[in-house]
């Protein structure tokens, strides 16, 4: 199973609890898993303040991607290594109430031309409701785009909108590439 980071839910200043296990009747929990809070390693544990996920994670170029507009991936910083310039890529684990989606094949474009650069897959997640689980989620990512958009800027004075957590958490994946002619 590759390695992935939970969001934990702060309940108190000494203890907390996988936000997985929070959602309702069990639903945020797969079938045999058997990961707990105690079992967690500290880099397996994604922080709950922006200060503590730059200290978790960075931006580095991913050595293996041949595509300029998606060479950055998100990388933990002080991940256990033998090897000391392995890098490890954060997979986080969210989960929310599905709101939208559209992953079809070629995404949202019907085959005018025109809007090629448009072309988007989606995903949209939703708290119904149950804002103490999806708070923490949204804060996660929210401090992960701030991450990426300081260590990206030329200035590193980005300032990332703050967002009401309870809104909806849209995702978005560009379909198609632009490829420039040899």
């Amino acid at each position: 199973m590759p390695a992935r980071s939970f969001v934990l839910i702060s309940l108190s200043d000494k203890e907390g609890c996988l936000v997985r296990d929070s959602w309702p009747k069990g639903i945020g929990s797969l079938d045999g898993e058997n990961i707990s809070l105690a079992s967690l390693e500290d880099w397996q544990k994604v922080p709950a303040t922006y200060s503590e996920i730059c200290s978790w994670a960075q931006v580095a170029r991913d050595p293996s991607s041949h595509e300029r507009r998606r060479d950055n991936i998100i990388v933990y910083s002080n991940r256990p290594s033998s090897e000391e310039l392995t890098l490890f890529p954060i997979s986080i684990r969210i989960q929310g109430f599905l709101e939208g989606c559209c992953l079809q094949r070629l995404g949202n474009w019907r085959g005018d031309p025109s809007n090629v650069h448009k072309a988007v897959h989606s995903l949209v997640l939703r708290s119904n409701g149950d804002e103490r689980t999806w708070a923490p989620i949204h804060s996660a990512i929210a401090h992960l785009r701030q991450l990426v958009q300081r260590q990206l800027t030329a200035n590193n004075l980005y300032e990332e909108p703050l967002t009401d957590p309870s809104e909806d958490l849209r995702l978005f994946h560009r379909v198609f590439q632009k490829v420039n002619a040899p």
